[in-house]
């Protein structure tokens, strides 16, 4: 697949996981588990106002400028970040978030993060844990984010790094 110009392949073979071919990869053959993995459009920035859709400043194109961003995302739960990490040789900003129970609208209506071309990406559920991961390749800013649901178990998050350290970037 290619994104932002830069192609890049997952090396991994993986047991319970889909992927559409283009932008996402998915567990939804097992509905009572959903968990996603986006390789979206890189953001443009994030929301001031997530539940009435209201965006902030457009924020730079680095990796850590839109990591920064995120990690103040307003509603939600950072867990953990921004964090030096290192995908497919090439550096980058990981952010760890949880959308909380409590963010006074629906998840589908709770928006994160938007390109200003494609729109905005939204929360698929309540109580999700959200991986970011921003990444630097040949002066092109690759964006990265996986999405579990609260019932996904530390075999998942596995699942998900072992895809993410598989990268390649061609």
């Amino acid at each position: 697949m290619i994104r932002e110009g830069v192609p890049l392949s997952i090396g991994l073979e993986t047991t319970g996981w889909r992927s559409n071919g283009d932008f996402y990869m998915d567990t939804l053959e097992n509905p009572d588990s959903p968990n996603f993995i986006f390789w979206g459009v890189t953001p443009d920035g994030v929301y001031a106002d997530p539940c009435n859709q209201v965006q902030a400043e457009a924020v730079g194109p680095s990796a850590a400028a839109l990591a920064d961003a995120v990690a103040l995302l307003p509603g939600i739960e950072l867990v953990s970040g921004p964090t030096d990490v290192v995908v497919g040789g090439n550096p980058g900003k990981q952010v760890v978030l949880k959308v909380p129970e409590d963010i006074g609208c629906p998840a589908g209506g709770f928006y994160l993060w938007y390109d200003e071309e494609t729109g905005g990406r939204w929360a698929s559920f309540l109580n999700a844990t959200i991986r970011v991961w921003i990444i630097e390749v040949e002066g092109a800013t690759l964006w990265i984010d996986a999405e579990t649901d609260e019932d996904a178990g530390p075999e998942v998050d596995q699942e998900i790094q072992e895809i993410i350290d598989s990268i390649v970037f061609e």
